[in-house]
């Protein structure tokens, strides 16, 4: 769809059974929304990497490090969040 303001207008109309949405919260969340392109659906985004991965490890013992490395692992490596063999991000 190219432009899916329109579209995305006339089934919130329908939705809230009104015959237009100019100059309401909703017609501003959709302009919003529409002019976001693509990042308007990106869920999460990680954070920048510039040195602070793991700055909270100090607060944890080896032990309690592992456990979470073991439970989340999938989750870590999903969102980038594991270090290289050689200590890096």
């Amino acid at each position: 769809m190219v432009d899916p303001a329109p579209c995305l207008t006339q089934l919130f109309c329908f939705l809230l059974g009104v015959d237009s949405l100019h100059n309401t919260q909703a017609e501003a969340s959709i302009l919003h929304v529409c002019t976001q392109g693509h990042l308007a659906f990106q869920v999460y985004k990680p954070k920048p990497q510039a040195g602070v991965l793991y700055r909270s490890a100090n607060l944890y013992t080896e032990a309690q490090l592992h456990a979470m490395e073991h439970a989340l692992g999938d989750h870590l490596a999903f969102f980038d969040y594991v270090r290289n063999e050689d200590g890096g991000a």
